[in-house]
């Protein structure tokens, strides 16, 4: 098993870090439905998901809401801790998952020796946390549920697997009842077919089709 020394090797900063910046950064495991953190933008920390897949919400003071779905490998806090950013966030754990968690502003101001080395993965995992929430957040809004379900299955080679119906709503932030319409109607139209913990597309041009159909719409 890794232990936390293994996970900063793997990152580059094994080396470079005083005995006390390394007992201040943490490893935590998470159960499928645990807040990781809640106000994670007033924390100062940045996460780096080492296993399984992690859900930001972000909550802003003029009513918007925005979100996206980060998994093995991701960054998640980089932005405000880079920037000033308005809002309560909440992380939850959509699965099983396992974090490192970085006190990145105390690095910022007071190791810039240790910074040097991070810049460049912190301005990825910057750009790519944009793109995550802005991604969720759009592909939310500008497509129907019907469309939304479609690219997330697209997204997934074609087929996903869920512990049950209700877990599958919570991912994909639709109503269950809904999503069941939805899983009925597709199936229906043989574009789709379902097991008790599994969906996948047994028509791909039909598939294709009604993806094409829902983004025609909009």
């Amino acid at each position: 098993m890794k232990t936390k020394l293994d996970y900063l090797r793997d990152i580059g900063l094994d080396d470079i870090l005083s005995d006390d910046l390394v007992r201040k950064i943490k490893v935590e495991e998470y159960e499928k439905g645990d807040i990781m953190e809640m106000e994670a933008f007033q924390s100062g920390k940045v996460w780096k998901i080492l296993e399984g897949q992690a859900k930001m919400t972000i909550y802003m003071e003029h009513g918007g809401e925005y979100y996206g779905d980060f998994t093995t490998g991701e960054w998640m806090g980089v932005a405000a801790c880079l920037i000033d950013l308005v809002g309560t966030v909440d992380i939850e754990a959509k699965k099983k998952t396992k974090v490192i968690v970085i006190p990145l502003t105390e690095m910022i101001r007071n190791h810039p020796e240790v910074m040097q080395h991070l810049w460049e993965k912190i301005a990825k995992g910057s750009a790519l946390e944009f793109v995550r929430v802005l991604g969720g957040t759009l592909a939310k809004a500008v497509l129907s549920n019907e469309g939304y379900f479609l690219k997330y299955l697209s997204q997934n080679n074609m087929r996903i697997r869920f512990t049950n119906t209700r877990e599958l709503s919570e991912l994909l932030n639709t109503n269950l009842r809904t999503l069941q319409r939805i899983i009925r109607k597709l199936r229906e139209d043989g574009v789709i077919e379902k097991s008790r913990n599994e969906i996948w597309v047994v028509d791909k041009e039909k598939f294709e089709a009604a993806l094409i159909s829902q983004t025609e719409k909009f």
